[in-house]
């Protein structure tokens, strides 16, 4: 009995593999050679090949469902057998998603010429606690301007301010900007006249400094005296002799003689004004040690101007300044030696004064 049923179990045992076999389930054992020694399939790969195998049984034999149950547990059993280990195969990682970047160019590095070093001394004294000082102050007043020069401390911005009694206030800023040496020029002024000044300086910290003064302007105002007659006021050499004539005093007892180039002088008086014009505005007075002949009009000792700058009015000569010829107008004096020894004429014409001395035999 017991043959029998191992003889129906091994035959059903052989259909099952053939059948689990024909549906690719399971590969045929492979008989492996006897010296090669071989590990047993890992089980729970085992377990899940039987699960599928059990399924797949179950659907193709509906009407004997125990006893294929019971076969298959049997088949679990039997098909423990040293298997060839399946290979298992792990998917190769999938290859890295390229990325594209967005080409950049790179930045063009442009290489400028090198600039030369400039050294440059800075003061090192403290603004904030340094006073601004003016030194070497000058004016130089001309004619119708005036020049300024001055120095201060520290590099300041400084102007200068000018008024007068007959013009309104001139700034005039330094020439020199931000610095410690400062130069400047003030126009449109008037010649012969005073004026007050104040220069201003500031430093970059803003301290102000002031320095007042006052001016003049120049003149070309002048007096001279000159010989009209052109005989001169010098020696009055003889042409044969060549012996000093000299002046004589013209006291003869008989009342006389009419005064002549032996004993009296003709004198011209020119005076300018601050143009440097030869004018007849300004009054003259004169003084001299014999005292004036009442009978003669040129001899008076006071002339009164015209009070007109205009040329041409009252006496004009023509007369050489270096050589060159210039026509002006003069106040003639006359003068008679009435004693014997020297003679001092004096002339004072707007606030200026002329004299000549003449020894008298």
């Amino acid at each position: 009995m017991f043959s029998f049923f191992k003889t129906i179990f091994s035959a059903i045992t052989s259909a099952t593999i053939s059948l689990v076999a024909s549906l690719g389930l399971i590969s045929a054992p492979v008989q492996l050679p006897v010296d090669i020694k071989t590990e047993p399939a890992p089980i729970v790969r085992q377990q899940t090949i039987d699960n599928k195998v059990e399924s797949k049984l179950e659907n193709k034999q509906p009407k004997s469902t125990k006893s294929v149950t019971i076969d298959i547990e049997q088949t679990k059993q039997t098909t423990i057998s040293p298997q060839v280990p399946m290979k298992i195969q792990t998917p190769s990682p999938a290859p890295a998603p390229v990325i594209t970047q967005n080409t950049v160019p790179e930045p063009t590095i442009i290489q400028m010429p090198q600039q030369p070093t400039i050294s440059v001394n800075i003061p090192t004294t403290s603004h904030i606690s340094a006073q601004v000082e003016l030194t070497s102050i000058k004016v130089i007043p001309s004619l119708k301007s005036a020049d300024f020069e001055w120095y201060t401390n520290i590099p300041t911005n400084a102007r200068v301010f000018v008024s007068g009694l007959d013009t309104t206030t001139i700034v005039s800023q330094s020439n020199s900007g931000i610095s410690t040496h400062h130069v400047t020029s003030v126009s449109s002024l008037q010649t012969n006249k005073s004026y007050d000044f104040k220069i201003e300086a500031v430093s970059m910290d803003m301290i102000v400094k002031t320095y007042t003064g006052s001016f003049k302007t120049t003149s070309l105002a002048s007096i001279k005296i000159f010989s009209p007659g052109g005989n001169g006021l010098g020696p009055r050499l003889d042409p044969i002799t060549g012996i000093d004539m000299g002046y004589r005093a013209n006291n003869y007892p008989e009342g006389g003689i009419m005064p002549n180039d032996s004993n009296s002088v003709s004198i011209g008086l020119i005076v300018r004004n601050d143009d440097g014009v030869a004018v007849l505005k300004y009054d003259i007075t004169i003084e001299a040690t014999d005292p004036p002949d009442p009978n003669c009009w040129v001899c008076r000792r006071f002339m009164k101007g015209t009070g007109t700058d205009q040329i041409g009015i009252g006496a004009v000569t023509k007369i050489y300044e270096d050589g060159i010829p210039e026509m002006v107008s003069y106040y003639p004096f006359r003068y008679e030696f009435k004693t014997v020894g020297q003679h001092t004429i004096k002339f004072t014409a707007n606030d200026m004064s002329e004299s000549i001395t003449v020894d008298v035999k």
